[in-house]
């Protein structure tokens, strides 16, 4: 995904929808403590409102979906400005998701310039704080509003519904 290539010149941009939710997912190799989830607006111009009020989640190991915060966008186009940084507590995940539920123009839709997670690989919260990247794929999307799965499970990429840490698996 060019969100997470290291490359703030290019962008993923999820399909417009006026009815279902924008949402862009990544999932990591192993299970991390997720201090922050650093994201740069696709749209410095006046576009950038189509990313204010989308919600950043850490998808926790026990499968379930915690919420780190939303995103309030500013007024300036600087990409400093445009950068926004979301404070995930250090949870224990196997990826995160950036949901848009909030319309610009009548539709939903994300793009992201670059999305970095911050933290350190592991369970235990002792470990040295680093800027390491656990990256395996990103995804991104449209899904109906309330189209969520039951207790502790997850719509995967292949679209059933599974414990979070079981989607990356094949077989």
């Amino acid at each position: 995904s060019r969100a997470v290539d290291g490359d703030d010149s290019t962008k993923s941009q999820t399909k417009c929808s006026g009815k279902k939710d924008a949402w862009f997912k990544y999932v990591f190799v192993e299970a991390a403590r997720v201090s922050t989830v650093e994201i740069v607006n696709g749209n410095l111009d006046k576009k950038r409102a189509k990313l204010d009020g989308a919600s950043v989640y850490v998808h926790e190991v026990e499968g379930l979906k915690k919420k780190c915060g939303d995103i309030v966008v500013s007024d300036s186009s600087s990409k400093t400005e445009q950068t926004y940084s979301v404070d995930c507590q250090g949870a224990f995940a196997s990826g995160i998701e950036i949901v848009q539920t909030v319309k610009y123009k009548k539709k939903k839709c994300l793009e992201l310039a670059e999305v970095k997670v911050y933290g350190f690989p592991g369970q235990d919260s002792t470990a040295s704080s680093s800027s390491s990247e656990p990256t395996e794929e990103a995804t991104e999307g449209e899904r109906e509003s309330g189209d969520d799965c039951p207790g502790g499970t997850t719509r995967c990429p292949d679209g059933i519904c599974k414990h979070v840490h079981m989607c990356s698996r094949s077989g």
